[in-house]
């Protein structure tokens, strides 16, 4: 990443649009006075970058599990609800007793 690329995410930074990491990760890039970074600073500045869009994400990822797990826990209610009002109404039909049992001619 060079310094367009450290320039870029301080620019995102400043906006808002990457968390508290990315601003430390945008406070860390000193550029120097010609513009340049070492080789080294590049990579390690880079390794950064990649670390905080994948906690971003894995933050992300978790909070949307999370929201799946609710709503499964609503669904998996609902269907319990549903088979047990299957289960009253067949029990009430007229005649539900006489499929359970064999013909009279047996």
């Amino acid at each position: 990443m060079g310094a367009a690329s450290g320039q870029a995410l301080q620019c995102i930074a400043a906006q808002g649009k990457v968390g508290p990491a990315g601003e430390y990760i945008a406070g860390r890039l000193q550029i120097r006075g010609d513009g340049a970074m070492s080789e080294l600073e590049d990579r390690i500045a880079d390794l950064e970058v990649r670390l905080v869009f994948q906690d971003d994400t894995i933050q992300s990822l978790s909070e949307t599990v999370a929201a799946q797990q609710l709503e499964m826990e609503k669904l998996r209610r609902a269907v319990e609800v549903l088979a047990r009002r299957q289960a009253d109404l067949a029990s009430a039909l007229p005649g539900s007793d006489a499929d359970d049992q064999p013909p009279p001619h047996y």
